[in-house]
C-alpha cells in the first residue's frame, strides 16, 4: 500500500468536504437565516446603544452585521472562510483571516467600538486539538481573546454569543421582553413577522444544542464537527483572564422559527450537511429522510408547531458582553 497516496486522498476529501460544508452553510442562511432572528436579541441587548466602528469576528456569512451593523458608522468582518464572503449590505471591510490571527488581517489596535462574534467561539481551538487537552484549549482562547481586546477602544466591548456546554440552564428572568430595538430597525422588523410562540415551546423546551453538535452532527454530518464548548462560569473565566471588566454574562432561550416542518428539516440538513447526498429543495427531501431528522431534532432540541402552521426548534444560547478598560 502507498501510505503517502492514501494520505494525500485523505486530505483532498477532507479540503472537498470542508468547501462542501461551507457552501452549504452559506446556503443555508442566504435562504433562511431569518430563522435565527431570535439569537439577535440578547446580542443586541448586549451591545447596547453605539456608534462608530463595528469588528463582526468570525462573521460567517455576515449574519450579524446585516442587522447589528445597521447603527454604526463601519463595520468590518474578518473570518477564513475559502471564498470571500458574498456583499452583504453596510460591511465595509472584510479581512480574510484566522480570527486567532487578526494581524495578519492589518486590524487596527484601538480601533473598534465593538467586537462581536456569534456562534464561533466554540470552533476556536489550536492546532491538533485534543478533547482530552483542556488546559490547552483554555491558554489558546486567553490568547485569543486577549488579542481581541487590543483591537478595543478604552471603553469599548467585546460581546459573545455561542452555544453553551450541555447542562446549561436558561435564565428566563435575565431577559424579561424585548431589548431596546431603536437602532436595529432590521432586527425589529424580522422579530415582528413571527408568530407567537406557544408556550408550550417555553415551559417544557430544555433544548441541549451541544449534545446535539456531539452525538448527532458528528456522527451524521459530511465532516465531524470539532468543538469546545463553554460553560457560563467558564467563559467568565476566560473574560477575566484576558484582561476584560464588567463582564456579564447570561443562557437565553433563541428558538427558530419556519413556515413548517419540511423547512425546518431542510435547513438542519443544509446547515450542518447532514447526510451524503445534498437536497437543494425542502420538497426534494424523502419523508423518511425528513422524519429521521425530525427524530433527532425532537430527541436534542424540542418543537413545536403554531395554530397557523409555523414550526418552532428549540435553541438557546450563552451570552456574555465585557469591557476594555485601559
Amino acid at each position: 500500500m502507498n501510505i503517502h497516496a492514501t494520505e494525500s486522498n485523505e486530505i483532498v476529501e477532507a479540503d472537498n468536504n470542508l468547501k462542501a460544508r461551507e457552501e452549504r452553510y452559506a446556503e443555508a442562511m442566504a435562504e433562511l437565516g431569518k430563522c435565527r432572528i431570535l439569537e439577535l436579541l440578547p446580542l443586541a441587548a448586549y451591545t447596547g446603544p453605539s456608534k462608530g466602528v463595528l469588528l463582526d469576528m468570525m462573521s460567517g456569512t455576515g449574519f450579524v452585521s446585516d442587522y447589528l451593523g445597521e447603527p454604526f458608522e463601519t463595520v468590518h468582518a474578518i473570518d477564513k472562510m475559502a471564498e470571500p464572503l458574498p456583499k452583504k449590505s453596510g460591511i465595509s471591510h472584510y479581512s480574510k483571516c484566522d480570527a486567532a490571527q487578526p494581524e495578519v488581517g492589518n486590524l487596527i489596535i484601538s480601533k473598534y467600538d465593538r467586537v462581536i462574534t456569534l456562534a464561533g467561539l466554540h470552533h476556536l481551538l489550536p492546532e491538533n486539538y485534543s478533547q482530552f487537552d483542556k488546559n490547552k484549549v483554555i491558554e489558546y482562547r486567553i490568547d485569543c481573546l486577549s488579542k481581541w481586546r487590543h483591537l478595543i477602544k478604552d471603553g469599548g466591548r467585546i460581546v459573545v454569543g455561542d452555544v453553551p456546554a450541555r447542562g446549561q440552564a436558561i435564565q428566563h428572568e435575565k431577559f424579561q421582553g424585548l431589548p431596546n430595538l431603536d437602532d436595529f430597525n432590521n432586527i425589529a422588523s424580522e422579530h415582528s413577522r413571527l408568530s407567537p410562540m406557544p408556550f408550550q415551546l417555553i415551559s417544557e423546551s430544555n433544548p441541549e444544542p451541544a449534545i446535539f453538535f456531539e452525538e448527532f452532527v458528528t456522527n451524521e454530518s459530511i465532516m465531524p464537527h470539532i468543538a469546545f464548548f463553554e460553560s457560563e462560569n467558564s467563559l467568565s473565566n476566560l473574560l477575566q483572564r484576558a484582561g476584560y471588566t464588567n463582564i456579564k454574562t447570561g443562557i437565553h432561550f433563541t428558538p427558530w422559527y419556519f413556515k413548517n416542518s419540511n423547512e425546518a428539516a431542510w435547513f438542519i440538513h443544509t446547515l450542518f450537511s447532514i447526510g451524503t447526498k445534498q437536497y437543494n429543495a425542502p420538497d426534494l427531501m424523502p419523508p423518511d429522510f425528513i422524519k429521521w431528522i425530525l427524530d433527532a431534532v425532537e430527541r436534542y432540541l424540542g418543537y413545536c408547531n403554531t395554530d397557523d402552521e409555523g414550526f418552532w426548534i428549540g435553541w438557546k444560547l450563552l451570552y456574555a458582553s465585557a469591557e476594555n478598560k485601559i
